[in-house]
């Protein structure tokens, strides 16, 4: 009786640590949260803080390159034009490989973009951008988000990116950081009056439960709040 006893009571103490170790696992994956911090989680913001940023732009697109010059002068006054600003064309595969990297533009002029576009947890089509069963349609849909590099998933990029080129002005007055991605519009954009947080199409976090493939996440998403559905409307539809 004493041995069945021991042996039950041994039994007990493992069904603990291994209980203790799974709810550990649970805490740091995040399970425990409440939605609205799993959503708010840091997002793009974590990128920003990344060492050895490089910001690339269509090759030729001068506009786009003095935009990023002037977010030098405003934001990052530590960047070095000469080492962390470069187009498209000047980038290297050793740059790829090894810097967290910005891009601004579209996949139609921007090479990198439109090399990893189809592997990219948002995918910009020529008349939308796909963010898992839904699709946002139009020239003017943007995104901001940040991902692991599919040629390097252990660096990590972050893409101001949107269907048209014309359509990458000024993404940085988008409402975004503290989420995995935003998704917007022309319409959006005009809603001046709404919260800075609510000027969106979407918004939300990643399943990152694969740390090399990052996914669309349904139940962490945020659509247009009530008051904004009439903007955007017949923008947001099921993706077939």
């Amino acid at each position: 009786m004493a041995w069945t006893k021991g042996k039950t009571a041994a039994v007990a103490v493992a069904l603990v640590v291994i209980l203790s170790g799974a709810i550990t696992i649970l805490v740091n994956a995040g399970y425990f949260q409440s939605r609205e911090n799993r959503i708010y989680n840091g997002g793009v913001n974590h990128f920003h803080a990344l060492p050895n940023r490089l910001y690339t732009y269509p090759d030729g697109d001068e506009t786009t390159r003095e935009y990023i010059l002037a977010l030098f002068k405003r934001f990052h006054r530590e960047a070095d034009p000469a080492r962390d600003l470069k187009s498209d064309r000047e980038l290297t595969e050793q740059d790829i490989r090894t810097r967290p990297i910005y891009i601004y533009g579209s996949p139609e002029n921007h090479s990198l973009f439109r090399r990893i576009r189809a592997q990219l947890p948002i995918v910009f089509e020529s008349d939308g951008i796909v963010v898992g069963k839904k699709k946002c349609m139009g020239r003017d849909v943007g995104a901001i988000f940040a991902c692991p590099n599919p040629l390097n998933p252990e660096q990590r990029i972050a893409v101001y990116g949107a269907v048209s080129p014309d359509a990458v002005k000024n993404m940085n007055g988008v409402f975004h950081g503290p989420t995995d991605y935003v998704v917007f519009n022309n319409a959006t954009r005009r809603l001046t009056e709404a919260q800075p947080n609510q000027r969106f199409l979407l918004e939300g976090a990643f399943d990152k439960s694969d740390r090399a493939h990052w996914r669309i996440d349904e139940e962490l998403q945020l659509l247009p709040p009530k008051e904004l559905r009439q903007a955007t409307a017949g923008a947001i539809v099921p993706r077939g």
